[in-house]
């Protein structure tokens, strides 16, 4: 399956970025990012030379027990990657909440840090999203680790 609907800060894309380093951890989240208000969960996120801290709703879009499956995908003309799919509860969740948020931001939670914060172009209304993982170690260790223990459709 490689219809993948993605979403990345300010342009419409099939591909999410991690950073190489959290992607050998052992969870990850999606959620929707939300003005900072008490008794909202706050990360911190470097992007450039700034760090910005980022407060993300309770509810989780995309989880490790929504994952189905997971595999890597190659491209000639950009980065390699990984495409998530994942479970219709899911997605569900996902269509729900990208489409009331176009343009709001949708945090991405590697092993309880805060990697990438992309910005919702468009609705994002299938099963999978592509993360794009430059690094071929981390982005087979990536696929190893949700084969072990992906669930089921």
């Amino acid at each position: 399956m490689r219809n993948a609907t993605g979403i990345v800060a300010g342009v419409v894309s099939s591909t999410l970025f991690l950073a190489p380093s959290a992607a050998q951890a052992d969870t990850l989240e999606i959620r929707l990012v939300l003005n900072c208000a008490p008794g909202l969960e706050r990360f911190s996120l470097k992007q450039g030379k700034n760090d910005h801290t980022l407060c993300v709703s309770p509810d989780i879009l995309i989880g490790d027990a929504n994952v189905v499956s997971v595999e890597t995908v190659r491209h000639p003309d950009r980065v390699d990657g990984v495409l998530v799919t994942y479970d219709r509860e899911a997605q569900a969740r996902m269509a729900k909440t990208t489409r009331e948020h176009i343009m709001g931001q949708l945090g991405v939670i590697v092993n309880g840090m805060m990697v990438m914060a992309p910005v919702v172009a468009t609705p994002i209304l299938g099963r999978g999203v592509e993360i794009a993982i430059p690094d071929d170690k981390v982005r087979n260790d990536f696929v190893a680790r949700f084969q072990k223990g992906a669930a089921p459709i």
